[in-house]
C-alpha cells in the first residue's frame, strides 16, 4: 500500500489504472453495493489507512474513505464535477 503523504496523492489517484470504468451512476452504485465495509483497524491493524482505488478494486473491502475515493475517481472520469 502506498502512503499518500509521500506522494502527490491527487495526481497519483486520478491517473491510476482501474479495472472498472463506470459509465453511469447506476453502475457505480451497483459495484459499490457488492463490496464489504471493514474498518482499517480490522483490515490493516491501523486506525486510519487509505487504499488506492485500484487496491480497493482488488481487495473488494474497505472503509468509508476507500469507497468514497473510488467513487470520486469514477465520477471525475465520467466528467461529473465532484469533490472528495
Amino acid at each position: 500500500m502506498k502512503k499518500f503523504h509521500t506522494l502527490n496523492w491527487k495526481k497519483y489517484v486520478i491517473n491510476s489504472s482501474l479495472e472498472l470504468q463506470a459509465n453511469s451512476l447506476t453502475q457505480i452504485d451497483e459495484w459499490i453495493n457488492q463490496k464489504t465495509y471493514i474498518s482499517d483497524d480490522r483490515l490493516y491493524g491501523e486506525a486510519d489507512s487509505w487504499q488506492t482505488p485500484s487496491e480497493f478494486e482488488k481487495i473488494g473491502q474497505g472503509d468509508c474513505e476507500d469507497f468514497a475515493l473510488w467513487a470520486w475517481i469514477q465520477l471525475l472520469r465520467m466528467n461529473i464535477s465532484a469533490r472528495f
